[in-house]
């Protein structure tokens, strides 16, 4: 299992998505599942979309919305796809509407 702590800084609109890459490892050819921690204190402001180069990981494959946010949960998706590379990777991207503080993912994903 890898895990990734993603954080947006505040005040980061949507016209400016801060992004980031991770590496996932030699190994990481196929990835089977994604969870998604959203720490208590988020209170929606907080907006993320994981994608490898070749596709969406989340929000999952066929929701209408283009970025997860809320409060205090976890999020689960079944993936079962085979990622391109190497290397293999992920890229976070976000924005923050809080203008105070910045607020991180949590992000496991399952290889």
């Amino acid at each position: 299992m890898i895990v990734i702590e993603f954080k947006i800084p505040k005040a980061t609109p949507l016209t400016s998505l801060y992004s980031q890459v991770f590496d996932l490892g030699i190994n990481a050819s196929l990835i089977k599942r994604v969870s998604i921690t959203i720490p208590q204190g988020h209170k929606g402001l907080a907006y993320l979309r994981v994608r490898t180069p070749g596709f969406v990981l989340a929000p999952a494959l066929g929701s209408s919305a283009e970025f997860i946010r809320g409060e205090n949960e976890t999020i689960s998706f079944d993936i079962n796809r085979k990622v391109f590379g190497p290397p293999y990777q992920v890229i976070c991207e976000g924005y923050n509407l809080d203008n105070f503080l910045p607020h991180s993912f949590v992000i496991k994903i399952e290889v």
